[in-house]
């Protein structure tokens, strides 16, 4: 058998998958893309998923970075990122919450107390997408901790002219990276749901 996949196939969907009820009360999760497109044409309460663009992705790198600069060796995003952070930025779920009002904070920890079950299907897909590109950004650090260390400081005075501020504020924890070995690098799952 040829299995030939076509470069034109490897274009990142935009839709991850969508999750519904059906009327019968059964959670649905789609891959499948033309069913995706059918159930979205006939059902308007659906809670799309997207995949993360680059642009996305960089948001989602923010959101880790800041975890990693507050918590040294963890990489430990708290509910509250996930929620008001990562939920609008990778589905379809309108938040008009914001994190500096208390009646709102208060109204999203009710929602995380007692979610529906689409809510709770929704942040495992949302926590999958986040933890893969921790993954990633984990063995990122551990390829650059690995470094020797004229080469790390090259790789970083070469890309110094493309980082942005929030960026540059990650090459400030280099001597820390010096001190620090892969292992010590963990990813802690905060529990929402």
């Amino acid at each position: 058998m040829n299995n030939i996949v076509n470069f034109s196939e490897l274009k990142r969907r935009d839709i991850k998958c969508i999750i519904f009820e059906t009327k019968d009360g059964k959670m649905v999760v789609e891959n499948d893309i033309e069913k995706i497109n059918k159930e979205l044409e006939v059902n308007s309460n659906v809670v799309i998923i997207y995949n993360p663009s680059q642009e996305q992705k960089k948001v989602i790198h923010e959101t880790i970075n800041r975890s990693f600069l507050k918590k040294g060796k963890e990489i430990k995003i708290s509910p509250e990122d996930i929620i008001l952070d990562l939920l609008p930025l990778l589905s379809n779920i309108n938040m008009d919450y914001h994190r500096e009002n208390p009646k709102d904070m208060e109204a999203i920890m009710e929602i995380i107390a007692d979610p529906q079950p689409i809510f709770e299907r929704t942040i495992i897909i949302i926590k999958d997408v986040m933890k893969e590109i921790s993954s990633q950004y984990v063995s990122v650090i551990n390829d650059i901790i690995e470094m020797p260390k004229e080469q790390r400081e090259a790789f970083v005075k070469l890309n110094e002219p493309k980082l942005s501020e929030k960026e540059l504020r990650k090459i400030e924890i280099q001597k820390e990276l010096d001190e620090l070995n892969k292992e010590d690098l963990v990813i802690v799952e905060d529990t929402i749901i």
